[in-house]
């Protein structure tokens, strides 16, 4: 019986129509290729992502500006006493350099600018100073984010490792944290990356799923052995009664009730006809469904054995146990 074949609708033994059953042979244990379960991935809570951080060597559109923490060196063909061989920008983005009495504005400009800048400073002390400025090491913003990350040299890069909060963010060095619940690794890959570049140059990021958040559900009722089960893979609503132990004596399988919450958290239900399918009545049995990721299964009771317990309830553990009574012949 193959459901692809025939009309809509519930289908019968009698509907069978010659299938080939065992195109694998003894390869049956392993299976077909089988269409991925997801065309696309979107990131859950819970899900832990790694980013690789690979320098790059793409230029830089534009002339380098200094920052904080880069260092220069600095010289004069005129006097050699102002040489110095390394200077390093401060934290408020000036360098102190000797003779001027006040510190230069470096962060933010470009070798040229800087170089103007010192030589129009060292006119009111010297006639021709030629100042001359080189870089010593340049994009330490760079050097800081890599030495930020752990495992060196994993994966090409660096890598950094974490896990999507329960308000749908990430947080990485230098950008902090950032909002990616529901978005693919492509779409995450492009907002770190534009963060980045506004922050740091020569820095690609590359992120990977390193592990999925855990999918489960629970099964409530008349099972064997109810209780909360992971879903390694797609899972229908038959094989996740079957990690219950199945339905217990009593149980209605008539009535299986699904408990689902929507991506809004409002909640939505069905009612599902498992026994035909159960017995092996119903080959193609639309009830089977695929489960979901925190889905509720209950099994309630069959009629019959509500009724036993309620006539138990009243005959056996109720007045009549107390006060007993007889039938008069």
């Amino acid at each position: 019986m193959d459901c692809a074949v025939g009309g809509s609708g519930p289908k019968k033994w009698c509907d069978a129509t010659p299938a080939n059953f065992q195109p694998l042979i003894h390869g049956e244990y392993i299976g077909p290729v089988r269409l991925p379960a997801l065309l696309e991935y979107r990131v859950r809570v819970n899900d832990e992502v790694t980013f690789t951080y690979i320098p790059n060597r793409e230029r830089s559109q534009g002339d380098y500006r200094l920052m904080v923490g880069d260092s220069i060196q600095m010289s004069s063909v005129s006097d050699e006493s102002l040489r110095r061989e390394k200077i390093t920008v401060q934290p408020d983005g000036k360098i102190y350099v000797p003779v001027l009495d006040t510190p230069v504005e470096a962060s933010g400009k470009t070798i040229s600018q800087l170089r103007r800048d010192l030589e129009a400073a060292y006119k009111k002390y010297i006639v021709s100073p030629a100042i001359n400025v080189e870089s010593v090491s340049v994009n330490t913003a760079l050097a800081d984010l890599l030495d930020s990350v752990n495992g060196p040299f994993a994966a090409g890069g660096r890598a950094f490792s974490t896990v999507v909060n329960p308000d749908g963010r990430i947080q990485l060095p230098m950008v902090g944290g950032v909002y990616v619940l529901g978005l693919t690794l492509d779409e995450i890959k492009r907002e770190i990356n534009l963060r980045y570049r506004d922050r740091v140059a020569g820095i690609d990021v590359e992120p990977r799923l390193t592990r999925a958040a855990p999918h489960s559900f629970h099964v409530y009722g008349q099972v064997a052995q109810p209780g909360r089960f992971e879903m390694n893979g797609p899972t229908t609503v038959t094989a996740g009664l079957a990690q219950a132990g199945g339905i217990s004596i009593g149980g209605n399988g008539r009535q299986v009730v699904i408990f689902r919450r929507e991506q809004d958290w409002r909640l939505i239900s069905t009612v599902l006809d498992l026994r035909g399918a159960h017995l092996g009545k119903v080959p193609n049995p639309s009830d089977e469904i695929w489960l979901r990721d925190s889905d509720l299964i209950i099994v309630p009771e069959r009629p019959i054995t509500r009724f036993g317990q309620a006539a138990q309830l009243i005959f056996t553990d109720g007045i009549y146990r107390v006060i007993p009574f007889t039938i008069q012949k």
